[in-house]
């Protein structure tokens, strides 16, 4: 019986073993004829395994990284050219204060058109077509005056004391040394009144090269503005790659002749008598000779002095300004 039992026993065992089988599914085999580079059925269960180290695509295409060679090489071209142009205005230890782009509106014709300008301090440069000359010596005797200095040491010689009489009258002890100052603010001669500083070579490479990436090559001038003498500006002209064009002169912003500068001071010192002009009077005090200015009296004080220096500054204005000698006599006043 017990034998029966056991024989039971075993075969229910093989029975649900041969259950268990059936139940799992076989595990799939490769096809046959799987072509190459198609995924392994047994791979499917499993997720991608990502690259450490996966190699970047380049986000460039190989004719946009050789545009940008050529760009760097345009660039380079521009700074070279750009350095050769400075070195050679700088020639003769030439200080340029201005940097300008210009035209030369024909060989024979003596001027030159300023169109842009980077200007070293508080310069003032040409501006539209200039009239120039190729030597120096063609101008007269020249000097640079500082209008505003001016302006203010007149006034301060006009702030003395009222004094009643007919005409305006005003004593000031301090007359002689403003006069003495108001001689020495302005420059006459060889050099310059007041030196600015030059631009720096870096700053001038640097303004040229914008200007030869953004006009043709066959218009371009540069000129190179530096005061050698008093009140002319010196003006190098170069075309590209630091080929000269010509040097010319032609006058600053506050340039006066000399001869009618000295005309002017001499009207405040009383040897030059034309309206406005002070007279000094025997006591010392000045004697103001204006042109219809009001009744001298000691409320208009104030408005009368303002009157009369506007009276001062305009006369400087009109010999600034008055037409230039005939070319006979300009070379001589220039010896």
């Amino acid at each position: 019986m017990k034998s029966f039992f056991r024989l039971a026993a075993a075969a229910l065992c093989l029975a649900q073993s041969l259950c268990a089988a059936a139940a799992v599914p076989p595990a799939p085999r490769p096809p046959e004829n799987a072509q190459a580079g198609e995924k392994n059925a047994l791979d499917w269960y499993a997720p991608e395994k990502p690259q450490k180290n996966p190699p970047a695509a380049h986000p460039f295409t190989e004719r946009e990284r050789a545009g940008w060679r050529e760009s760097g090489q345009t660039d380079r071209q521009r700074s070279q050219e750009a350095r050769r142009i400075v070195e050679s205005a700088a020639e003769g230890n030439f200080r340029a204060e201005a940097l300008c782009v210009v035209k030369v509106p024909g060989q024979d014709a003596q001027k030159l058109d300023f169109e842009e300008c980077l200007l070293s301090g508080d310069l003032t440069a040409p501006q539209g077509t200039v009239s120039v000359e190729t030597d120096w010596k063609s101008f007269p005797k020249m000097a640079e005056a500082d209008f505003p200095a001016l302006r203010r040491e007149v006034e301060t010689l006009l702030s003395g004391q009222f004094v009643p009489g007919t005409l305006p009258m005003i004593d000031n002890p301090r007359r002689g040394e403003i006069l003495q100052k108001i001689g020495s603010l302005y420059g006459a001669g060889t050099t310059p009144s007041k030196a600015a500083p030059p631009l720096g070579q870096d700053v001038q490479v640097s303004e040229l090269k914008k200007r030869l990436g953004g006009s043709p090559a066959d218009t371009l001038r540069f000129a190179f503005l530096g005061r050698e003498h008093a009140g002319l500006w010196t003006v190098k002209v170069f075309g590209r790659g630091g080929n000269p064009i010509g040097q010319y002169y032609c006058p600053t912003a506050n340039a006066v002749e000399s001869p009618r500068m000295g005309r002017w001071l001499r009207r405040l010192s009383g040897t030059e008598q034309k309206e406005p002009w002070i007279e000094t009077a025997p006591s010392g005090m000045m004697v103001l000779h204006g042109a219809g200015l009001p009744q001298w009296e000691k409320t208009a004080q104030k408005e009368i002095l303002k009157i009369f220096a506007d009276q001062l500054m305009e006369a400087l204005e009109q010999e600034r300004s008055a037409p230039a000698q005939a070319p006979g006599t300009r070379k001589e006043a220039g010896k």
